[in-house]
């Protein structure tokens, strides 16, 4: 955040406005992902593509549910609805929609849903290969939410 207000300040003269906005948002995305999930978006890259995807995915799902509001108690009965083929059939079936809000509820969280699940898949793999000490020595140096939780999670089994 400090290397990027710099970088707005030294290339403008005193009385140009600066957007602070978007350091501010990429800030917090950025704050979140790596203590909650260990991870970063490269929030600080140009024009990372992956923060790009996650960020309007991420500010649009909460609005676009806010339109399905009459519908999110359908919604929750599917999640537990077996067999898993006939959910995806019946998410798939929105693309036929004339109604373009489940579209896009639907794209914001196929574009949240594989980002999360790597993120996972990638702590149980760490943890598969070496424990509770390889989560502790990765990137995040074992102080995000998630290690943290599994670290609490094992020592109670």
């Amino acid at each position: 955040l400090q290397t990027s207000l710099n970088a707005d300040l030294t290339d403008t003269h005193p009385a140009k406005e600066i957007d602070v906005l978007d350091p501010l948002v990429r800030t917090s995305l950025e704050l979140i992902a790596q203590g909650g999930l260990g991870h970063t978006f490269n929030s600080f890259e140009g024009d990372s593509k992956e923060f790009k995807e996650f960020h309007g995915a991420i500010t649009s799902v909460l609005p676009i549910a806010s339109r399905l509001f009459l519908l999110l108690p359908f919604l929750q009965s599917w999640r537990n609805m077996r067999p898993v083929f006939l959910r995806r059939f019946l998410a798939n079936i929105t693309a036929y929609l004339p109604w373009s809000v489940p579209r896009e509820f639907k794209k914001a969280c196929d574009t949240m849903h594989p980002v999360y699940k790597k993120i996972l898949e990638d702590k149980k793999a760490l943890y598969r290969d070496g424990g509770m000490r390889a989560l502790e020595e990765s990137t995040s140096s074992g102080k995000d939410l998630i290690t943290i939780l599994c670290v609490s999670c094992s020592s109670r089994l």
